[in-house]
């Protein structure tokens, strides 16, 4: 059992914890499957939501009609949702999204607003330890190293700071330089290259205008 001190409510923690785990048989196992599922994050979303006195929907009750299955979906989204009424989900795995935020960040003059100090901090931190023992990153954390993920990984570290005779700086340039340099990585690293100043437009596929209108 939790107890809430802000809220002066009991909350039972077997329930969030079966709540939460979205019908799998085992919990959060890290060192099984890396990625949570958002077990973490709706643990947290339903115990602030039952603490607060509210009750969660009838594990028990079995809907009998479409109406009522969507009351019943209605009800456990309504725990997860955020206080400023959005839905926020994990989507931590792939090792190509995060290094474009951190490269708009960058040519955008570095804005605290959109990364402060401590934001990059916890990035440099989520990527250094993601880093493979050949000092590559793949393409998501179950990857093996790929010149996809290692090259927009690198980038960013050096972005965040990183000096190029850091240790994982040194690794990740090692594993890049033994095959064949940034120019052997995909598409879409090279057109983050591209906006960086660090590779000629002509070097990289165009892509039609018409796949703008798709």
């Amino acid at each position: 059992v939790f107890y809430e001190e802000s809220k002066s409510s009991y909350v039972d923690d077997v329930v969030v914890e079966n709540m939460a785990s979205g019908g799998r048989d085992k919990g959060f196992d890290p060192s099984v499957n890396p990625n949570s599922c958002d077990k973490l994050f709706r643990a947290q979303q339903i115990r602030a939501y039952l603490a607060t006195g509210k009750s969660p929907p009838d594990q028990k009750w079995q809907p009998s009609k479409p109406s009522e299955a969507a009351q019943k979906a209605a009800h456990f989204y309504s725990m997860l949702q955020t206080e400023d009424g959005h839905w926020a989900g994990d989507y931590g795995g792939p090792h190509f999204l995060m290094p474009g935020v951190i490269i708009s960040w960058y040519v955008m003059g570095q804005p605290s607003a959109m990364l402060d100090s401590e934001q990059c901090a916890m990035m440099r931190h989520y990527l250094t330890v993601h880093q493979q023992s050949d000092g590559g990153w793949g393409t998501h954390i179950e990857s093996p190293s790929t010149m996809f993920g290692t090259v927009l990984c690198y980038v960013s570290l050096r972005l965040l700071g990183f000096p190029k005779d850091n240790p994982s700086c040194v690794k990740g340039r090692e594993f890049i330089q033994s095959n064949g340099g940034a120019v052997m990585t995909s598409s879409w690293a090279k057109l983050w290259l591209c906006i960086l100043g660090c590779m000629e437009w002509e070097g990289h596929n165009s892509v039609p205008p018409e796949m703008w209108l798709l």
